[in-house]
């Protein structure tokens, strides 16, 4: 599978995904996902922004790619996925990190706004 999903749109910034490893408290960058289906990550630093993984949220393809995502990896409890802005995935994973080990309300409330819901495979 190519690491992007859909070439940016000339003068258009697209969202990255992110995922949050509960058990470690770590944020990483997603890549892409490997020949046997396994998520590929990088640090969510400048310096890999270019290996990041580029979606559009209002594409199919992004909301096909979540979907088969939580279907493959049927326990995905230990996992939260993100969706961010590219020039914010460094500033953005650091504070999700910080507030899953010190919770406040205003950094709850942003993790929601950016946090990709799971599908919910009753509606099927």
């Amino acid at each position: 599978m190519a690491n992007r999903m859909t070439p940016p749109a000339e003068g258009q910034e697209k969202d990255v995904l992110l995922v949050l490893d509960k058990q470690q408290g770590k944020v990483s960058a997603v890549k892409g996902i490997d020949k046997d289906g396994n998520l590929q990550t990088v640090p969510p630093t400048t310096g890999h922004g270019g290996e990041f993984m580029q979606v559009d949220k209002n594409s199919d393809v992004f909301s096909n790619f979540i979907s088969n995502f939580y279907r493959k990896y049927q326990d995905t409890s230990g996992l939260e996925l993100f969706s961010v802005k590219a020039s914010e995935a460094e500033r953005d994973a650091k504070a999700i990190e910080e507030n899953h080990r010190n919770p406040t309300p205003e950094g709850d409330k942003r993790a929601e706004m950016l946090r990709v819901p799971k599908p919910d495979f009753h509606e099927f």
